[in-house]
């Protein structure tokens, strides 16, 4: 919800906590008790604009300032607010192309193994980057948030998948193995463990690049995997069933059940 009214001062607060309470007083339908919630952003006049338009813009700006802060919150405009909204949206319009302008790369990080005096490599992970000509380098924890809650990540967790492939597949023709990684990790999204039909598309790269399963790890976040374990449960048994690894990324920072 975005207030823009042209107010005392002071009294913006005292509306929009208001709206809130009475937003969230409970009310019955069919006999069940339901309640709601809300964001608020606020925009004052004159102090963010004189300009009708741009007093909603810039309410808009603060809602979604008051999303991010964990929703059923009140934001009041500022210059920061109204600049990360900008960015943001600049952002979503240029992910949709980012693909299609060949702007997307993956950087492969090494991975060692610490036993003995020499540590050994025989896994990298496929790290995906994002350099966007008007914003520059864009970093991961920027535009994977993103990407996820636009639907966009789909599209974009299937050429990754595609170019590891290929890649694996260039390194297996390569003369001199013993630099080679032996396995690569690639970071699945939870919207692909949701996806049954993702197991068949995963089949069909690996034969298409002649990539065997065992040189491929999937790697899935522990949150990722509790918040969805129900439907993530018959892509994963599909997906293990074809021989490809398994690992849980970021363990013990969430549920830490090894029960699960």
């Amino acid at each position: 919800m975005a207030l823009a009214r042209g107010i005392g001062a002071g009294d913006e607060l005292f509306i929009a906590e208001r709206f809130l309470r009475e937003l969230q007083a409970p009310f019955v339908i069919n006999g069940e008790e339901l309640s709601v919630g809300a964001s608020i952003g606020v925009s004052t006049y004159p102090y963010c604009s004189k300009n009708a338009h741009a007093l909603i813009m810039a309410a808009d700006a603060a809602m979604y300032t008051a999303k991010q802060g964990g929703r059923n919150r009140i934001k009041l405009f500022s210059k920061e607010a109204g600049s990360a909204t900008a960015r943001r949206k600049q952002m979503e319009m240029a992910l949709r192309q980012a693909l299609s302008r060949n702007e997307m790369s993956l950087v492969y990080q090494p991975i060692y193994r610490l036993n003995g005096s020499t540590p050994q490599s025989t896994i990298c992970e496929a790290l995906l980057r994002w350099h966007q000509p008007e914003l520059g380098m864009v970093p991961p924890d920027e535009f994977i948030p993103l990407a996820e809650s636009s639907g966009w990540i789909e599209a974009i967790g299937h050429w990754v998948v595609v170019e590891v492939c290929k890649q694996i597949s260039a390194w297996n023709q390569h003369p001199d193995s013993a630099i080679l990684p032996g396995c690569v990790s690639i970071n699945l999204s939870t919207r692909q463990l949701k996806d049954v039909r993702f197991p068949e598309f995963m089949s069909r790269v690996m034969n298409e690049t002649g990539v065997s399963p065992d040189q491929i790890w999937l790697e899935i976040t522990e949150t990722g995997l509790m918040h969805n374990i129900d439907e993530c449960i018959e892509v994963l048994i599909a997906l293990r069933a074809q021989g490809l690894k398994i690992a849980v990324d970021d363990f013990g920072t969430g549920y830490s059940s090894l029960a699960y």
